[in-house]
Parts: structure tokens; C-alpha cells; sequence
């Protein structure tokens, strides 16, 4: 099942990631979807929200990335700024 976006469309995202060691980490991202040369493209910016710890440098992180539509969902590509 694909899904249709409007052109400009906005996105606010937040989930919950669970780390293979049982850490819950916040993960939100904001950004917009349009349509180009008939191809849905999705451009996001996000940041992290971890406990102090093993995981706490993810607080500093300044994500971005882009996402094309697939027949499953979104499928995303995320960086960091160094």
C-alpha cells in the first residue's frame, strides 16, 4: 500500500527507539515531502533524547536525512553533522 503526498506536505515525527541493551532513546524529526520529476522525496532534520550514559553523546547529534516512498512505507537515510 503506497502512500500519497500532497506537495509541500510537513512532517512532525517522534518515536521511541529501544537499543538491544533496553535503553529507550527519543528520536524526533521534522521536515517536508513534495514531489520531484514525479518521484516522492522526503527531507528531514531530527534530534535525539537519551539517558546520560552509554548513549548520552546522541544529545549532542544534529540528524538529517532524506526518504523516498516505497510500497512498504518510508524508507529513510539519516547522517550526522561532524
Amino acid at each position: 500500500m503506497g502512500h500519497s503526498y500532497a506537495t509541500g506536505s510537513r512532517l512532525e515525527v517522534r518515536l521511541l527507539l529501544e537499543t538491544h541493551d533496553g535503553v529507550t532513546i527519543l528520536f524526533q524529526y521534522s521536515g517536508k515531502a513534495f514531489q520531484s520529476d514525479g518521484q516522492v522525496r522526503i527531507e528531514v532534520a531530527g534530534t535525539f533524547d537519551a539517558p546520560e550514559g552509554r548513549y548520552g553523546w546522541l544529545n549532542d547529534v544534529q540528524a538529517f536525512g532524506c526518504g523516498d516512498a516505497t510500497a512498504d512505507g518510508v524508507r529513510y537515510r539519516f547522517y550526522r553533522f561532524k
